[in-house]
């Protein structure tokens, strides 16, 4: 069981990342990409930030619980 929670907190990381970089590439301008990397790390209800913190509680399960 441990083994599938950490799988799938790896495999949220690397989508809600993944996502990230192609909205962050896609940017126009620096201003822009500041912002999305400020928003990305501090608001826990956006969707790139919701998987990736879900991602990362599920890892931290894993090590402490499991």
């Amino acid at each position: 069981m441990n083994t599938m929670i950490l799988a799938g907190s790896i495999v949220l990381i690397v989508l809600s990342l993944s996502l990230f970089i192609f909205h962050f590439i896609k940017a126009e301008t620096k201003k822009e990409r500041v912002i999305m990397t400020f928003a990305f790390f501090t608001e826990p209800l956006d969707m790139w930030s919701s998987l990736f913190y879900l991602g990362w509680f599920g890892i931290i399960y894993v090590l402490v619980i499991g």
